[in-house]
């Protein structure tokens, strides 16, 4: 009786654990998992801009969720969150424009189905965001970090 049980108890968790695990993975890929879509570099070599997406756009025509990550020397300076809508699909390094300033990096994020985000990333750890609204109108703006 009391092997029986034991047998039926590593059956069941044995089984669990089939379940589980899979689900763990496809929450982790579709939520969490960092894929670097382009990387770029100022002019000086200081600073370098990289652009993740990060999980799948959500389904079945949802935006693409991603990140900016500004680093100098190896160490983040400032981050920023983003989704681009595109009808479901995944952006590209097609999907960003970058300009960089003697203070700052600008970013203009672009998508079929938005219009036009302004991200500033400022060298000291500022983030400053700009939405476009019909026809060019600023649609708002927000800053954060920095002194």
């Amino acid at each position: 009786m009391e092997k029986t049980i034991k047998i039926v108890a590593i059956t069941l968790g044995v089984l669990a654990l089939i379940v589980f695990i899979p689900f763990v993975c496809l929450r982790y890929t579709t939520r969490y998992k960092e894929k670097l879509v382009d990387k770029t570099s100022s002019p000086d070599k200081q600073y370098i801009l990289s652009m993740y997406s990060v999980g799948e756009p959500y389904w079945p025509f949802g935006g693409a969720p991603g990140r900016l990550i500004l680093e100098m020397a190896n160490s983040k300076v400032a981050r920023a969150e983003f989704e681009i809508a595109n009808d479901g699909a995944r952006f590209d390094e097609d999907s960003w424009d970058v300009t960089w300033c003697s203070d700052r990096v600008e970013v203009v994020l672009s998508g079929n189905e938005q219009y036009d985000e302004l991200v500033t990333m400022y060298f000291d750890g500022g983030v400053e965001r700009k939405s476009g609204g019909p026809g060019g109108k600023d649609g708002g703006s927000q800053r954060s970090g920095g002194p």
